[in-house]
């Protein structure tokens, strides 16, 4: 029976793209010893979702451990516009703090050129 027989090959579809459900971040200036880290997370992530990652990974460094609370930090977006033909030297990066629930694998899909995220406190 081909019905069935494709209701079969959508479940197994269902099942394996489990897997696509993440994406890889890398989050940088995390601590003075670890300068960034790439993280595994599911993309429908939140700015404070990887940055709880993010923080739990580096539990160990001091200054993560004297300032452990992710809503203490922001996710901050740096994305460096191509000027288009000109050297990149040219191109200033622009920087942005991601709102606590906005997600971050949309926010990083939008990017035009090379983009990072920072780790920041929220007083600095």
């Amino acid at each position: 029976n081909i019905i069935e027989k494709n209701l079969v090959m959508e479940g197994v579809e269902e099942v394996s793209s489990g897997e696509d459900d993440t994406f890889l971040v890398q989050v940088h200036d995390v601590s003075p010893e670890q300068p960034h880290t790439v993280i595994k997370a599911l993309r429908h992530s939140t700015a404070q979702d990887i940055i709880q990652q993010t923080l739990s990974k580096a539990k160990y460094s001091l200054s993560i451990l004297s300032n452990p609370n992710a809503c203490d930090y922001v996710l901050m977006e740096e994305v460096t516009k191509d000027a288009g033909g000109k050297k990149s030297s040219s191109a200033k990066p622009c920087q942005r703090v991601l709102q606590d629930h906005e997600c971050v694998f949309q926010a990083q899909s939008r990017w035009k050129g090379a983009g990072k995220f920072i780790l920041k406190l929220k007083e600095q």
